[in-house]
C-alpha cells in the first residue's frame, strides 16, 4: 500500500461531501467514505492510472472520476497527494 496525503483543501471538501450525503443517509455516507478511501489506496499504488490534465491553479495534475466526483491528485514518491475532491457538476475551471 502506498502513501496517501490529503491536502487541507481536499480534507475540507471530503468532509463537506460526507456531511451532505449523511444529511439524507448516514449509512450511504459511511459507505461512500469507505469506497473513496479504497480508491485513494489504489491510486497510491498506481498513481499514473488517471488522465493527466492541465489546470489553471494546480498546473499539471491527474484527474480520476469516481461516480459523480472528480479527484485531482499528483503522484509523489511512494504514493499520491490528494489535492481536490468535488462533485463533477461544479465549475471545475474555477476550482482547479
Amino acid at each position: 500500500m502506498g502513501i496517501v496525503v490529503k491536502l487541507p483543501t481536499a480534507r475540507r471538501q471530503l468532509n463537506q461531501i460526507i456531511d451532505y450525503i449523511a444529511a439524507d443517509n448516514l449509512s450511504a455516507a459511511l459507505n461512500w467514505l469507505e469506497e473513496i478511501e479504497e480508491l485513494f489506496s489504489l491510486l497510491s499504488t498506481q498513481p499514473f492510472m488517471a488522465q493527466e490534465v492541465q489546470t489553471k491553479r494546480l498546473g499539471k495534475v491527474r484527474c480520476h472520476v469516481y461516480g459523480n466526483y472528480s479527484i485531482y491528485y499528483q503522484p509523489i514518491p511512494g504514493g499520491v497527494e490528494i489535492m481536490r475532491v468535488f462533485h463533477g457538476a461544479r465549475d471545475q475551471d474555477r476550482l482547479v
